[in-house]
């Protein structure tokens, strides 16, 4: 199995809607994936923007809940991706994740987009390989890149709050692409 945990704050929004569309793009494969969210809400809803654009894609969250960032929650995930920086320091800090493995969603579509082709034929080990790459890659760059976070969208107008789903749909489709259906 590949796993996949995907972090923002109330996971109700962004981290949830990415959890519905990696399990629906991902579906009959070895990949698992959860979402959890850094304030610790524990079994909210998603919100109801989240889950009409979800069922407009195909993608269920219509029972999904809230779940809490737990210590150590994040350790043995083998990809960790947040919407913000915030997030992916919570992984790593509270959640245990390897920064190795730990990435914004916008940073890891990125850097999997310069890989070359895939060096495994096996998908776990093909996902893994290329995280892996991807880190490396990233350990190349020097000083701050912008653009890698997705704010929250919750509060925000329906339009802001769709283009956001539509952004994270589109970063979904193009991840499982990068990691699994590249070879």
């Amino acid at each position: 199995m590949f796993s996949i945990l995907f972090v923002c704050t109330g996971n109700q929004h962004r981290s949830a809607s990415a959890e519905a569309f990696v399990r629906l793009l991902t579906a009959d494969t070895h990949v698992v994936v959860a979402s959890v969210g850094t304030m610790g809400i524990e079994g909210a809803p998603a919100a109801p923007e989240a889950i009409a654009f979800c069922a407009s894609v195909g993608a269920d969250l219509s029972r999904h809940r809230s779940r809490p960032l737990a210590a150590g929650a994040a350790r043995l995930a083998d990809l960790v991706c947040g919407f913000e920086l915030s997030h992916i320091s919570s992984a790593v800090i509270d959640g245990g994740a390897a920064l190795a493995k730990t990435f914004t969603l916008v940073e890891i579509v990125g850097l999997l987009e310069r890989l070359g082709p895939a060096l495994e034929t096996e998908l776990e080990a093909r996902a893994r390989e290329r995280v892996a790459r991807a880190h490396v890659l990233r350990a190349q760059q020097t000083g701050f890149v912008p653009g890698l976070e997705i704010a929250d969208p919750i509060a925000r107008s329906a339009r802001e709050q769709e283009r956001t789903l539509r952004q994270v749909w589109e970063l979904c489709i193009n991840l499982v692409d990068g990691l699994i259906d590249e070879v």
